[in-house]
């Protein structure tokens, strides 16, 4: 039996998230400060965690994208890297929106932008109430209430196996979808 080799990849913060799973197993979580350099970096972080387990870019079958909102140049980097490994490899491609990745039942998530804003977006029954809002950071407080709220800024790495159901198979023609206009 082959070895399901997969990539998990969350690079729209000041963070870049990089996981191996090898048969939805972490084998690897590597975290890269995002200084606008991922153009030059992407591919050498993710062909050294392959290369510390002893896999290639060619083994890679499967490639988990979690792609926005957040850095629009590394949002469109990362999908032009994923798409041409998936393309490569004959990959699958699953795609999730961070609102998603971050979801919890009757809660909101709040993904902090560059600057003094953060986009937030209410959950009920793990379904959006509504279009996630770009609010000042100094309001969050009047939108959330007495729910819950998931900050982002974390690796949040301990619920990734229980999240990759939520991501959803795509053609490797997936259009990024952006809350703000790209600059």
């Amino acid at each position: 039996m082959s070895k399901e080799v997969s990539l998990v990849l969350d690079v729209t913060s000041a963070h870049a998230y990089i996981f191996l799973l090898v048969n939805q197993e972490i084998k690897q979580f590597d975290t890269h400060e995002n200084k606008n350099n991922l153009s030059d970096n992407l591919i050498e972080y993710i062909d050294s965690i392959l290369h510390k387990n002893k896999y290639s870019l060619h083994d890679i079958n499967k490639i988990y994208l979690v792609y926005g909102p957040g850095k629009f140049s590394a949002m469109r980097i990362a999908a032009t890297v994923t798409k041409t490994l998936c393309l490569l490899n004959q990959a699958q491609l699953y795609i999730i929106d961070k609102f998603d990745y971050f979801s919890e039942p009757n809660s909101w998530v709040v993904i902090k932008s560059d600057g003094s804003k953060s986009f937030i977006c209410h959950y009920t029954n793990n379904k959006k109430d509504a279009k996630p809002k770009l609010v000042e950071d100094s309001t969050i407080n009047e939108y959330i209430n007495t729910d819950k709220a998931v900050i982002y800024e974390s690796n949040n790495k301990h619920q990734l196996i229980n999240k990759l159901q939520s991501f959803k198979l795509v053609d490797y023609d997936f259009t990024l979808e952006y809350l703000k206009k790209p600059c």
